[in-house]
């Protein structure tokens, strides 16, 4: 019995000398000035997170914000001792409102902090062979029979059967998660958990003409749009200092500084 005690005496002993000593290296640390630097600069580093928007039935995705990892940080820089802010580490921060809390709620526009939009298309040949070309980022929206496990584009889910070319999908690690939303799929998709997406606004040869583009816009491409149309629209996208991206890109919350890094 005695030893028992002697045994648990010990191991409070070693337990409790970890714990002081990390204590004690912790207020060493934080009394350090390049710490106090760190936490000085903490605020001004740190970007808060944007909640999603809900209007009716239709939401608009939030942005993460960032926050500075003051112990992370401290030991990125120790080696030179010297307050560097490319060397900071952050930590996520997310919205209290977000899409992942409301995915019951269709996305027709996201956030325009992204500086860019994503462009849909569904069977105009012209304007999918012309992307592919010039390397465009658009969302082909595919059934089971057009799947490609080569595809430049990001293949969206189209099929009445959906879980079928899910599958494949899966398998080939693409974009399960979005479901453009119609008359026949907008339940299957709420029940398999995805994203639900639809267009800001569809473009044909008519609506071209005046169309006003913001960062955010879904934009689906008519089967009818001309090639020549379809250029312009382009040019009006890039003209607004716009990037076309990926809807999976466009409708995430990540910020760009961590989808970049």
């Amino acid at each position: 019995m005695k030893d028992i005690i002697k045994y648990i005496g010990l191991l409070f002993l070693i337990v409790f000398s970890f714990y002081y000593t990390d204590k004690i290296s912790t207020m060493i640390i934080y009394n350090s000035n390049l710490m106090k630097e760190i936490v000085n600069n903490k605020e001004k580093e740190g970007i808060p997170s944007e909640n999603a928007v809900i209007s009716g039935s239709f939401i608009v995705p939030g942005i993460n914000g960032k926050i500075v990892n003051e112990l992370d940080s401290y030991y990125q820089m120790k080696g030179d001792y010297l307050y560097q802010s490319s060397k900071l580490i952050f930590n996520e921060v997310f919205p209290e409102i977000s899409l992942e809390q409301n995915k019951h709620l269709v996305i027709n526009r996201a956030n325009q902090s992204k500086k860019a939009v994503s462009i849909v298309v569904k069977d105009n040949s012209n304007i999918i062979n012309y992307s592919e070309k010039e390397k465009i980022a658009i969302n082909k929206l595919i059934k089971y029979e057009e799947f490609s496990k080569n595809s430049y584009f990001e293949q969206i889910n189209n099929d009445q059967d959906m879980a079928k070319l899910d599958v494949l999908l899966h398998k080939y690690n693409m974009n399960t998660n979005i479901c453009f939303v119609n008359d026949f799929n907008r339940n299957i998709c709420k029940k398999g958990s995805k994203y639900l997406v639809a267009a800001t606004y569809e473009v044909d040869n008519v609506s071209i003409i005046g169309l006003e583009i913001e960062s955010g816009d879904i934009i689906l491409i008519s089967d009818n749009l001309s090639l020549a149309n379809y250029k312009v629209l382009l040019k009006k996208i890039y003209y607004r200092d716009l990037d076309v991206v990926f809807l999976s890109r466009l409708i995430s919350e990540k910020r760009n500084y961590l989808e970049e890094s």
